[in-house]
């Protein structure tokens, strides 16, 4: 089951996966949800007023070939190899 204790740490690591900075999250700081949402939406507004295009830093073939070594990995730890 998902307590709120464990719930809090999901929302949090949703939010640090999303770049979103503390200032903008602090769950325990907020009144509401519907501050909380109000915080998130004002973030967004101030993060897109300058975005920034992605720029990829390797190739797909060095993407698939970090991608096999992990499977293969996993497979030896599953014992299936």
């Amino acid at each position: 089951s998902l307590s709120p204790l464990s719930a809090s740490g999901s929302v949090n690591h949703s939010f640090n996966a999303m770049g979103i900075p503390d200032r903008f999250r602090s769950v325990g700081k907020r009144s509401s949800v519907d501050d909380l949402e109000a915080a998130i939406y004002d973030y967004l507004l101030q993060h897109n007023a300058k975005p920034k295009p992605f720029v990829r830093s390797k190739t797909a073939a060095d993407i698939l070939t970090q991608e096999r070594r992990a499977l293969n990995a996993l497979d030896e730890i599953q014992g299936n190899r």
